[in-house]
């Protein structure tokens, strides 16, 4: 623990700054144009951004594919599904998903999606703290 004037002295002499975060505005439909699946690639992971407290991730799940069981030992999730459907296993329990539905994930659950819709799903991923690929545990 810094003493009071150890503290004011830092932040005279910062050795490292803040990161900046500014405002954004993204387009989902734009992003899977110019960022698609593409040829024999069932997943994609497209970062959209991060702030100090969150980070958002773009998926896309081909029909027929699936993003293997997995968890996250420090980071809660929030999907939102834009499009598409299937079956999301949490904690070994199935559940439908389809387009609209959003899906809460809270840390160390395991979780696993499967597309067995007619076309290509399209979700919103938000981590908090921001996902730095570190805490995950994939299942075989």
């Amino acid at each position: 623990m810094q003493k009071p004037g150890e503290f004011v002295e830092s932040l005279r002499n910062p050795t490292s700054f803040p990161e900046i975060f500014l405002p954004e505005i993204k387009h989902i439909d734009q992003i899977v144009d110019e960022k698609g699946l593409a040829e024999g690639e069932n997943v994609k992971v497209i970062p959209l951004g991060k702030d100090m407290s969150s980070s958002i991730y773009l998926f896309q799940i081909r029909q027929n594919a699936e993003m293997g069981a997995h968890f996250h030992k420090s980071h809660d999730e929030i999907v939102y599904i834009k499009k598409g459907s299937g079956i999301l296993e949490l904690d070994g329990t199935r559940h439908s998903f389809k387009e609209g539905m959003i899906v809460i994930i809270p840390r160390s659950s395991r979780h696993k999606f499967v597309n067995t819709g007619e076309e290509t799903s399209i979700a919103v991923s938000m981590f908090s703290p921001p996902f730095d690929g570190k805490d995950i545990k994939v299942f075989r």
